[in-house]
């Protein structure tokens, strides 16, 4: 059935929960997406009560996506300790020590003949987005992503050759169209500040593309959109980490490790970089060619944010990263390629 179900509203999430979870069902209920966004991949999230959230697809390709998403973070879970507890939903999903909420399912969700697909139940991961903390802020948790990224999602991947095929959209070269059909884009030029950028753009991904290494050492995982949006911190502190939608269309799937040490210029200025770029490598021992990729994988999600920015947004994010890869201290070293 690739459809979609109908509206996805508080009503149907409760008779789903009085169905299958009724401990649950009593609770209030908040829509926070209803799937049908362009970057919501027809997946819609409600809020159950303070802890739970409900997670339910839209579309058959929703379904699919929300079906390797769990798959990706039940593994992640069993990797890092953090499921302890979840499978009855009592769990936090938080991992000890690593202070990092993630939104580990708790609990399935079966189809019905009302509802076609499969859907979860995962803990509610608080904070606020760090698109609302100052960027010069979000130094002092550089570090903590960069352990959350090289332990915990990648499992020191730059040492290890991860089996099976990579997903669709998993290497650099899958992007190269979308990245060149994007700066001829007028919106995303305009968000630019004209051509001139936009070729200052291409140059740097053509060198970028050119000069990064290839790799086999995929990641068992790739989070893929390691961006402010996703990003949850409180009173300054990372603490909650959302989306795993992997950097292609299908959900997270192995990949290049590098799609996520994008970060860097997503989220950071030049002092933020460095502890990033530093406690990374100093657990991974990823070299010089992993952060050329993660500057390329930066083009590749600056570009995307800003194609997607609606009527009244000024696709800050998208041009704060441009601007990191251009004309920060350390471009430099970089626009050489």
């Amino acid at each position: 059935m690739g459809d979609p179900a109908g509206p996805v509203d508080p009503d149907l999430v409760r008779r789903l929960l009085l169905d299958q979870h009724p401990d649950l069902a009593d609770r209030p209920l908040h829509t926070v997406r209803d799937g049908t966004g362009r970057s919501e991949h027809g997946v819609a999230l409600v809020r159950v009560g303070q802890h739970f959230a409900v997670r339910l697809p839209r579309t058959a390709a929703g379904a699919a996506r929300l079906e390797r998403q769990t798959r990706a973070l039940r593994d992640i879970a069993a990797r890092t300790g953090a499921d302890a507890g979840t499978r009855t939903g009592s769990g936090k999903g938080v991992r000890p020590g690593a202070g990092i909420a993630v939104p580990y399912p708790v609990r399935p969700g079966d189809p019905t003949d009302y509802f076609p697909w499969g859907w979860t139940v995962h803990r509610w991961v608080p904070g606020r987005p760090a698109t609302g903390q100052a960027v010069r802020a979000r130094a002092w948790w550089a570090p903590r992503l960069a352990r959350f990224a090289a332990a915990d999602l990648h499992a020191g991947a730059p040492g290890q050759e991860a089996s099976g095929e990579v997903a669709e959209g998993g290497l650099l070269a899958d992007h190269d169209a979308a990245v060149r059909g994007w700066l001829t884009d007028a919106g995303v030029v305009e968000a630019l500040d004209g051509q001139d950028r936009a070729q200052q753009v291409l140059r740097l991904w053509e060198q970028l593309l050119g000069a990064a290494p290839s790799t086999t050492a995929w990641a068992p995982w790739v989070h893929g959109r390691l961006d402010p949006a996703r990003l949850l911190v409180d009173r300054g502190r990372l603490v909650g980490i959302t989306g795993f939608e992997g950097p292609g269309p299908d959900g997270p799937g192995p990949g290049d490790p590098a799609a996520d040490l994008a970060a860097g210029w997503l989220c950071f200025e030049l002092q933020g970089r460095v502890e990033f770029v530093v406690g990374y490598s100093r657990l991974t021992g990823a070299d010089d060619g992993w952060w050329l990729r993660g500057r390329a994988w930066a083009i590749v999600a600056a570009l995307r944010t800003l194609a997607a920015v609606q009527p009244g947004e000024d696709g800050r994010e998208g041009r704060h990263a441009i601007g990191q890869l251009l004309d920060a201290p350390d471009a430099l070293r970089f626009n050489k390629y």
